[in-house]
């Protein structure tokens, strides 16, 4: 429901048990979809429970920023796949892999398919923390080749620029 009040309630509860080992399996705990609070609150949007739940890992409890769910989707996927640019950036400050696949595309390529004006500052942010443009997984397609192939001209003249 992104209930950031009671989101900081239960952190504080959760660091008041002292044990380490019980508050980085209550933060991580994960739903029957295996996804994570972190990970609802990217796909969702809800920044400040994504930034209360980082400070939260700040704090040495060990938030998972690259935990996956049934689907293979981190909680950076979760953002990327819905344009939430925002927490993209915020989670990846916080360490999380702008290399890791999002279904069976790169981060890019996830950005390009979305599409919306969301769709540049998520390029630029992603390709930040992409070894290369040219950056691809085993099926050897990159993207530029998702803009070209999704009629995305903006993106295609950003990424031939780079």
């Amino acid at each position: 429901q992104g209930d950031q009040d009671l989101v900081v309630k239960v952190l504080r509860a959760v660091t008041e048990l002292g044990e380490s080992d019980t508050s980085c399996r209550v933060v991580n705990q994960c739903d029957r979809c295996k996804r994570s609070p972190l990970s609802y609150a990217a796909l969702f949007g809800h920044a400040g429970i994504v930034e209360e739940l980082l400070q939260f890992c700040d704090s040495g409890i060990g938030v998972d920023v690259n935990l996956r769910d049934q689907d293979e989707l981190t909680p950076l996927g979760l953002a990327v796949c819905r344009g939430h640019v925002h927490i993209a950036r915020r989670l990846l400050k916080a360490g999380a892999k702008a290399t890791s696949l999002c279904w069976t595309k790169t981060m890019m390529e996830a950005a390009i398919f979305r599409g919306g004006e969301e769709m540049m500052p998520m390029l630029q942010l992603l390709l930040a923390h992409c070894p290369s443009v040219d950056f691809s997984y085993s099926t050897g397609k990159t993207a530029l080749m998702a803009a070209a192939a999704h009629g995305r001209l903006e993106a295609v003249d950003f990424l031939l620029s780079q």
